[in-house]
C-alpha cells in the first residue's frame, strides 16, 4: 500500500498587501483516497503542481495524486480598489443601465425595480430591510415578464492577464 505526503506550503506572489494566509496541516493520505486542501485569508490562490487536483486556482481543492506530492500554495490580495462605479446603489439610480422601469417609490408591477433602504417601503408585499446586517442602498427588483430582460449592466474596463474579484449580494424579497 502506497501512501501519499501532501504538504501544504504557503508562497505569496507579488501584490501590494500580502495576505494572512492560513493552509491546512501537512496530511498523508493513501494512493486512491481523495484529500481536501484548503487555504484561506486570500482573494487569489494557486496549487502546483496542478496534476491531481480538480482545481489549482481555487482556496479548497481536492488532490488525488497518483504518487507522492508535495503541493504548495500561492495566494495574493487583490488591489486598485473598486472599478465598478456606484456598485452599491449609494449614489441612487445612476451608472449603470436596466431595462426595467425605474420606480421613485414603490414597485407596483413585474419589471420594475427602486434604490432604497428598505424593501417594505417599495414593496407592498414586504420584504428585508437591507441585507445580513449592512446598511445603506440597495437595489430591490420585481421580475420581468420579458425573457433576457437586463436586470443591471455596466461595463468595466479591464486589462489583460489580470486578476479581478467580481461579486454581487442578491436576496429574495419574499417571506416564505
Amino acid at each position: 500500500m502506497l501512501c501519499l505526503t501532501l504538504v501544504c506550503g504557503i508562497g505569496i506572489t507579488s501584490a501590494q498587501c500580502p495576505p494572512t494566509l492560513t493552509v491546512c496541516n501537512d496530511t498523508t493520505v493513501m494512493t486512491g483516497h481523495p484529500v481536501q486542501l484548503w487555504a484561506e485569508g486570500a482573494d487569489t490562490y494557486h496549487w502546483s503542481p496542478a496534476a491531481g487536483l480538480t482545481n489549482p486556482d481555487t482556496c479548497c481543492p481536492i488532490a488525488l495524486p497518483a504518487q507522492t506530492t508535495t503541493y504548495t500554495v500561492s495566494a495574493s490580495n487583490l488591489s486598485g480598489g473598486n472599478l465598478v462605479v456606484n456598485g452599491d446603489f449609494e449614489s441612487g439610480n445612476t451608472g449603470f443601465y436596466s431595462s426595467y422601469n425605474y420606480m421613485n417609490s414603490h414597485i407596483t408591477g413585474y419589471g420594475q425595480y427602486a434604490i432604497s433602504t428598505d424593501g417594505q417601503l417599495v414593496w407592498g408585499t414586504g420584504g428585508h430591510i437591507y441585507g445580513y446586517g449592512g446598511s445603506g442602498l440597495f437595489m430591490l427588483v420585481d421580475g420581468a415578464t420579458t425573457p433576457n430582460s437586463v436586470i443591471w449592466q455596466q461595463t468595466v474596463n479591464v486589462t489583460p492577464n489580470t486578476y479581478y474579484a467580481f461579486s454581487a449580494q442578491v436576496v429574495s424579497m419574499l417571506n416564505s
